[in-house]
């Protein structure tokens, strides 16, 4: 599981690398954080020059009978929030199970890159 959880934490600093070379992005913020209940979680997000930050953030947690798998991609701006893309919620039972749907649910968010959606743009997102 460690080996899996350092992939996707790799994955996320490569993200924050590829975005900082982005001229409409002036600083990226990255955490990762695990927790003894256990909570695990991983961010980059992208400041925009617009003073907007969009956030890519996964999150797994484990509950009494198995993982719980969230992700989303997020701007947050001073009217509040947007969802941009929310990912559908991923379970697994045991380790093995954990470690393809981290990695499934990370791969998939991190595919999604910036030109694929209408975050970067100039009028902000969601109007």
């Amino acid at each position: 599981m460690l080996v899996a959880i350092g992939e996707v934490d790799a994955a996320f600093a490569e993200l924050g690398r590829r975005l900082r070379s982005r001229t409409d992005v002036r600083e990226v913020l990255r955490s990762f954080s695990v927790t003894p209940n256990p909570w695990i979680d991983f961010y980059t997000d992208a400041v925009l020059t617009n003073d907007d930050a969009v956030s890519w953030g996964l999150e797994a947690h484990l509950n009494e009978h198995e993982w719980i798998i969230e992700s989303s991609i997020r701007r947050n701006h001073s009217r509040g929030q947007d969802l941009i893309q929310e990912f559908a919620t991923r379970f697994a039972i045991g380790a093995e199970d954990f470690i393809n749907e981290l990695r499934g649910a990370a791969r998939m968010l991190l595919a999604v890159w910036p030109q694929d959606t209408p975050m970067f743009d100039n009028q902000g997102y969601g109007g």
